[in-house]
């Protein structure tokens, strides 16, 4: 597990970054079908 995080900088810039490397990583991240969430 990795934490991405502006610390400082500009914001716009980041959030390109972010979206690019969310982007880029679609192909190794997968959600699992089998969790499901229990209610409280």
């Amino acid at each position: 597990m990795v934490e991405v995080r502006k610390a400082k900088g500009d914001t716009l810039e980041f959030h390109k970054f972010y979206k690019n490397l969310s982007n880029t990583l679609k192909d190794v991240v997968w959600k699992s079908d089998d969790l499901q969430i229990q209610p409280s």
